[in-house]
């Protein structure tokens, strides 16, 4: 471990730049200041109003009031603005009125998230005009407050947001993307253990080490991964919950024994791979492929539930999806204990299953020079 500095990049360096980097990205917790951009084709005082308040939230910030619809369309096809909103001319006097103007909201829904975000604070602010003015009328025409709110709101509903009220993207992102790159540097560490022995043809060397005694090739060969990577796991849960204040309402007794589970996991996995393929080069790729798509298939930014059958089997093999299950309902949630035993049990079975299998052909490729000095 010492002799070759990508061991001491793949352990400790790039996992803790991983965690930083992270750290950096979603430490606001929310987005501010989102471009869009307002046609005022009104130029009244509601309307000037509207455009204040459109500027005055947090999430947006008016970066451009356009003279033409034209001019907001070319600002969001460069990039330059999220969202165009069009306040239509006579829009005041159709209010005083008592007719019922339309204010158009174009918005850039090729990004999700932000669409989503941008729509629902833009319909917020326009209901929250619309509420006042309908008040203003019927104040005006002696109507009783409490009997203009029931007119103008006659069914409210009362949300509770649950578990993660703030919309905070650091709770949403941060404690699953931190273990989506860890699982990928444990896999990677565990097959270049094994396959680095086959590439230098030093397999028989160990083989005969070990006196042919497999359990004592796999545990020594991993076994100080494993530490690193289970104090790695346990630093990013304890630095998570004691710096940014992640909050953590359940058993973390739990979530210890997850955190190493879930290492044992992804090593079991590597090495299932690696006796397989018996080839560095292609144990690698595999491995990429299997752990590069696990946080799309997790059921963090797409429900589980939701997805086809195929997807579902592939996010059920998946150790991250298990542990990421135990994380949410232990931090965030604050589950029983009897909730998270199922997810347990799937991260143990990936350790029986992984290295069980391994030890059939494990054997095989270390005594055989056939599977020795490949690239």
């Amino acid at each position: 471990m010492t002799t070759r500095p990508l061991y001491l990049l793949i352990t400790i360096i790039l996992p803790l730049a991983s965690f930083f980097i992270f750290w950096t990205i979603f430490k606001s917790g929310v987005p501010t200041d989102l471009p869009i951009s307002v046609y005022d084709g009104d130029n009244t005082q509601t309307s000037r109003r509207i455009s204040r308040m459109l500027d005055s939230t947090s999430l947006l910030d008016v970066v451009q009031k356009v003279t033409s619809i034209d001019q907001g369309k070319k600002l969001m096809l460069r990039g330059d603005s999220y969202a165009l909103v069009v306040l239509p001319k006579n829009m005041e006097k159709d209010i005083l009125r008592r007719q019922s103007p339309e204010i158009i909201n174009f918005y850039n829904n090729e990004f999700l998230l932000i669409g989503s975000l941008i729509n629902k604070d833009i319909t917020t602010v326009i209901k929250t005009v619309s509420k006042g003015l309908n008040l203003s009328m019927r104040q005006k025409q002696n109507e009783m407050t409490t009997a203009a709110m029931a007119h103008i709101e006659p069914l409210s509903i009362k949300k509770h947001v649950l578990f993660n009220p703030y919309l905070n993207y650091f709770y949403y992102l941060t404690g699953t993307l931190q273990p989506t790159m860890l699982q990928l540097f444990i896999i990677i560490m565990a097959i270049f253990a094994f396959g680095i022995e086959l590439k230098d043809g030093t397999a028989g060397e160990l083989f005969e080490r070990a006196n042919g005694n497999l359990t004592a090739i796999i545990v020594g060969k991993l076994l100080p991964y494993s530490i690193i990577y289970i104090l790695l796991g346990l630093f990013m849960n304890i630095y998570l919950f004691r710096i940014p204040g992640f909050p953590f309402r359940g058993n973390m007794a739990v979530l210890v024994l997850a955190t190493i589970l879930f290492v044992f996991a992804y090593q079991a996995i590597g090495v299932l791979i690696i006796s397989v393929t018996a080839n560095l080069r292609m144990s690698l790729s595999m491995a990429g492929f299997y752990s590069a798509t696990a946080f799309a298939f997790g059921g963090v930014t797409f429900p589980a539930m939701g997805m086809p059958l195929f997807a579902k089997i592939w996010s059920s093999i998946l150790p991250l999806t298990h542990y990421i299950k135990v994380f949410v309902d232990q931090s965030i949630k604050g589950v029983p204990l009897s909730v998270s035993i199922p997810d347990l049990c799937y991260l143990s079975f990936f350790i029986i299953a992984g290295f069980t299998l391994s030890c059939f052909r494990m054997k095989k490729i270390l005594i055989e020079p056939l599977y020795w000095g490949r690239s």
